[in-house]
């Protein structure tokens, strides 16, 4: 091999290794570039929002609901409709408040019929059928009190007699019927026990007819006689002041049960109480809805609003009067500001969540924006100007402290911080423990605190990268 060869060999060898020290710097800075990226603390504004979804409304927007339960069986409106006030909604089986205002009508006619007469008094026939009860009454404790006549005696016996012939007879045809095999010996045996029922049935009454009424029998005839006199008389002397007063409270009771009905029967249909637009619809015929079911939202003509429900954690951070950004489905690439004018007091749970309502008054009138539509928005719950600041990710916290991974005299070293207000750019460090231009660590993957960092190259506001 010649000496030109060995030479160019070598340099080639040379070029190689230059070469492969070359690429494996270069991937060890990029593998040091990946595990220790930093930022620098600066000053500037903070900014903490809250985000929730919600429905533009306008301000005079009404919920409307049936205030009785039911099963719908038809919606008389389409969402985007406008209605007059008094126009039905939707309305709910009727047939049982319908009858209940039939059964009302009939007790009031009956109610009012008992006044009438009251008012009139008793009529002329109605006195002569009191008069003869009264004389029929008198004529039986009469006859009760004079006791059985010689004849109805002799009638008695005469019937206790012939009972007993009776049965006599039925006992010859029993033993005639029993001792022949061709006789029915159970019918005759019935027939004679019949005979003997009817035999003492008339011995009592002879008994009975001997000895006169009993007292018992005496007490009831007097106490016919003393309601017939007593039914006669109240017929003379109608209509009384309170005969009449009682049948008008009863007609008044009818008249307020009728109108009761018939309030139950109007609240089966769901009627606007204003003017307005049907902005949402939230129900079908053959739903069964309830006093808590929302049927349908009005809309009038009053400013836009949006509402939008937060949860109970965000809400807390939520007041009248904070600034807002409202984006909407139907139109992605326009934002709408706005200003926070209620929170609701009071939340609303469904399925264990707790949401509150915040309303959003919009700058402006746009007519773009319409009821209805889904809007998404960002409430800036506070703002602070002036802070100094560091990605809320370069914060890490033990136990009850909050430290950060600094960079100082090529070193990372962990220093203990009091963070105040954190925010969507940032979180706020109190007290002096990091100045502003300090180099935080946000992923520490590879360096440990206390490691020593070469020279610092490529870094400024907004982030930057140790390298050997």
């Amino acid at each position: 091999m010649g000496r030109r060869t060995i030479l160019v060999t070598v340099a080639v060898f040379v070029v190689v290794g230059v070469a492969g020290l070359a690429v494996w710097r270069i991937r060890e800075a990029r593998a040091n570039t990946r595990a220790v990226q930093t930022v620098q603390v600066r000053r500037g504004s903070l900014v903490a929002t809250v985000s929730a979804a919600g429905t533009v409304k306008t301000a005079d927007a009404i919920d409307l609901a049936f205030p009785t339960s039911g099963q719908i069986v038809e919606v008389r409106v389409q969402e985007g409709q406008k209605v007059e006030a008094g126009q039905e909604i939707a309305c709910l089986d009727s047939s049982d408040a319908q009858l209940q205002v039939d059964q009302a009508e009939l007790s009031l006619q009956a109610a009012q019929a008992r006044l009438d007469q009251a008012r009139k008094g008793a009529t002329p026939e109605e006195i002569v059928a009191a008069k003869a009860a009264l004389a029929s009454a008198e004529e039986s404790l009469k006859a009760l009190q004079a006791g059985p006549s010689a004849t109805d005696v002799e009638i008695a016996r005469l019937r206790y007699e012939q009972a007993k012939d009776q049965l006599w007879s039925a006992q010859l045809r029993r033993d005639a019927a029993c001792g022949s095999p061709v006789g029915n010996c159970d019918e005759a045996r019935a027939a004679v026990a019949s005979a003997e029922m009817s035999a003492e049935i008339a011995r009592l009454q002879y008994e009975q007819a001997k000895q006169g009424p009993t007292a018992r029998e005496l007490a009831a005839a007097e106490a016919q006689v003393a309601q017939a006199k007593l039914n006669l008389s109240r017929l003379l002397s109608l209509p009384s002041a309170e005969d009449v007063r009682a049948a008008e409270i009863q007609v008044a009771q009818a008249e307020l049960t009728l109108k009761q009905a018939k309030a139950r029967l109007a609240q089966c249909c769901l009627r606007a109480p204003v003017a307005g637009t049907i902005a949402a619809l939230s129900v079908k015929a053959g739903q069964t809805v309830g006093p808590s079911t929302i049927v349908a939202t009005l809309s009038g003509s009053g400013a836009l609003q949006v509402i939008a429900d937060l949860s109970e954690v965000d809400v807390a951070r939520v007041t009248a009067g904070q600034e807002a950004e409202v984006l909407f489905d139907a139109m992605p690439d326009r934002t709408f500001h706005g200003r926070v004018v209620q929170v609701a007091s009071t939340g609303t749970s469904i399925q264990g969540v707790v949401n509150f309502a915040v309303t959003i008054a919009l700058d402006g009138v746009d007519p773009a924006i319409r009821p209805g539509m889904t809007a998404n928005v960002t409430i800036i719950a506070e703002r602070r100007e002036n802070v100094l600041l560091v990605p809320s990710r370069a914060i890490q916290v033990r136990g009850a402290r909050h430290l950060v991974r600094v960079v100082r005299e090529g070193q990372v070293t962990e220093v203990p911080v009091q963070i105040g207000l954190s925010g969507d750019n940032g979180t706020e460090v109190l007290g002096d423990t990091l100045r502003e231009g300090d180099l935080v660590v946000l992923n520490d993957t590879g360096t440990a605190a206390g490691a020593q960092i070469g020279g610092l190259r490529g870094f400024g506001v907004g982030g930057g990268m140790i390298r050997p």
